[in-house]
């Protein structure tokens, strides 16, 4: 037995779950989004680090490599 995931079927074509792929990595990608963007200035005010400099940064790379990671993921759960 394999995994439990949503996969399409043979009646179902491909196609179909790209919105599902692309609306799910938003998803997420808003959350981490949220969730780094609380935690680095908090982290950094910790530090004596100025967070209005220093998290512009560290905040987008974070983000953009956390976006594209989950991209990838849901997309290679979903469609293959």
């Amino acid at each position: 037995m394999g995994r439990a995931t949503a996969k399409p079927n043979s009646d179902q074509p491909k196609y179909v779950w790209f919105p599902v792929v692309v609306s799910l990595a938003i998803c997420i990608n808003m959350i981490i989004a949220a969730t780094i963007g609380t935690i680095i200035p908090m982290l950094f005010k910790r530090f004596w680090i100025d967070p209005a400099i220093a998290t512009g940064t560290f905040f987008t790379t974070a983000i953009d490599v956390f976006g594209i990671l989950f991209y990838f993921l849901i997309a290679r759960i979903f469609l293959f």
